[in-house]
């Protein structure tokens, strides 16, 4: 549950009943397994990956579940069952395309910013919250103010990490 810290600080957390704590836990599994938002942020890299594993290049489509089945794959979930004759049905090139959709849903700011959107919204809705801005403290959270971005100097030859200050957004007048 690390996109709960990438959202919210201890702090916030520690104000919250038992009951919403697992409450909140519950909505980002929630998000995470069946919310179209999150499968449209993963489309992209399913596509991406796909067509590197795929033995038959030729034009195929996403499957858009209008109810997603949590217990399936997530390849399962956004694939029509014929496309995967193109991965020569390889268990091995299957499991590759699940890890790296797996890798783009834990890692993604698009799915963390989906998730966001609905935390938040959640968090609200809470007694005295109305008004309420989260506080991560996260460095490593794209909305705490501790996150610098960091990456690579210069991928491919050089992986030093570098930080880059993370612009500071004027106030408002």
């Amino acid at each position: 549950m690390s996109i709960i810290f990438q959202l919210f600080s201890a702090a916030d957390l520690q104000n919250l009943t038992p009951e919403q704590l697992k409450g909140l836990r519950d909505l980002v599994r929630n998000e995470l397994e069946t919310s179209d938002k999150v499968r449209d942020a993963l489309r992209e890299r399913a596509n991406a990956v796909f067509r590197q594993l795929a033995t038959q290049p030729a034009a195929y489509s996403l499957v858009r579940h209008p109810s997603p089945d949590p217990l399936q794959s997530l390849p399962e979930q956004l694939f029509e069952a014929r496309e995967f004759a193109r991965l020569n049905n390889d268990p091995k090139r299957l499991k590759i395309l699940e890890w790296a959709l797996e890798c783009e849903r834990n890692s993604s700011p698009h799915v963390l910013e989906a998730i966001r959107e609905r935390a938040y919204e959640w968090f609200r809705t809470l007694p005295g919250n109305a008004d309420a801005i989260p506080q991560p403290d996260a460095e490593y959270s794209p909305y705490s103010e501790k996150y610098k971005a960091m990456r690579v100097a210069e991928p491919y030859r050089d992986f030093t990490l570098v930080e880059k200050d993370w612009p500071s957004i004027p106030a408002k007048p």
